[in-house]
């Protein structure tokens, strides 16, 4: 058994164990961590749909792997609804992880995207 991360229909991740017969993801490299970093939520409507269509877009942009982590949720950046789903409001800290070839460049501008720099 291969414990893994999997959206559910509710648009959160949950851990599940899956029985595949491949212990590694080749997705996912083992010797590569995925980036990780906190950014307090700059506009004054939080995360609303037009900001988070605005996250969607950016995201689908880079090849990497991007999600998003408020108070315990985890929310797959290129799925609307689910980052919505979120409801950070303003001056909310929210956590951007991201794993992959331009996982730096995706970090960076979903970043400024989010904390408004």
């Amino acid at each position: 058994m291969v414990e893994r991360s999997v959206t559910t229909p509710d648009y959160f991740t949950c851990n599940c164990e899956l029985d595949n017969g491949n212990q590694s993801d080749p997705a996912l490299p083992d010797d590569h961590p995925m980036r990780t970093r906190q950014v307090h939520v700059a506009n004054k409507l939080g995360l609303h749909a037009r900001l988070a269509a605005q996250i969607v877009h950016l995201a689908s942009e880079f090849s990497s792997s991007v999600s998003l982590a408020f108070k315990g949720r985890k929310a797959d950046a290129r799925n609307v609804l689910a980052v919505m789903l979120l409801a950070a409001s303003v001056g909310s800290t929210i956590s951007i992880e991201v794993s992959g070839p331009d996982e730096a460049e995706a970090l960076e501008a979903l970043t400024n995207l989010i904390g408004g720099s």
